[in-house]
């Protein structure tokens, strides 16, 4: 996965959202490599989504439990508008459950820990893989809903920019 020290060759990631203003279904073909969505979801959320793939594993200071209790992987996505990583449980029908506006002050979202490498399970232009991103420091900071254990990876600041971001090419930073 791209480094954040390759910046210039990502810079556009950093400068400006890739996704914004685009339709969710349009965002999923680019960070898919030209697939087509196998399913959409009607659900809540506060803004659009597109589905990067299953979280295989999450490196994070301190410990979390990442999977739900049947086992199942959260679906790893990326908001169309602020551009962060949103870690989603799964429903009992395999669809996202409801997602909550991300605030902090609410006192219904707690800090985790700072997130180093993100693994997750995708099928990016039709082809099954594993991928990981080792990021950079600053670390983003992981935070969760507490009541419906939706969680959210909140960039740092990097010389005035965010520490991550994603665009077509992956997790970048």
């Amino acid at each position: 996965m791209p480094k954040r020290s390759e910046r210039d060759d990502y810079s556009e990631v950093f400068d400006r959202n890739p996704f914004e203003g685009i339709e969710a279904e349009e965002m999923y073909g680019e960070i898919q490599w030209g697939n087509d969505p196998k399913a959409t979801y009607d659900f809540d959320a506060p803004e659009p989504m597109a589905a990067l793939g299953d979280v295989a594993g999450l490196d994070v200071d301190g410990d979390i439990e990442l999977f739900d209790d049947d086992g199942q992987s959260p679906f790893i996505a990326v908001g169309r508008d602020s551009n962060n990583i949103y870690l989603v449980p799964k429903s009992e029908g395999g669809g996202p459950v409801d997602v909550p506006k991300f605030n902090p002050r609410s006192g219904s979202w707690r800090k985790l820990g700072r997130v180093r490498q993100t693994d997750y399970y995708s099928g990016k232009g039709g082809e099954d893989a594993y991928y990981y991103h080792a990021h950079q420091g600053p670390f983003p900071t992981l935070w969760e809903h507490t009541k419906s254990g939706c969680r959210v990876m909140v960039p740092a600041k990097y010389k005035g920019k965010r520490s991550y971001a994603v665009g077509k090419d992956g997790i970048v930073g």
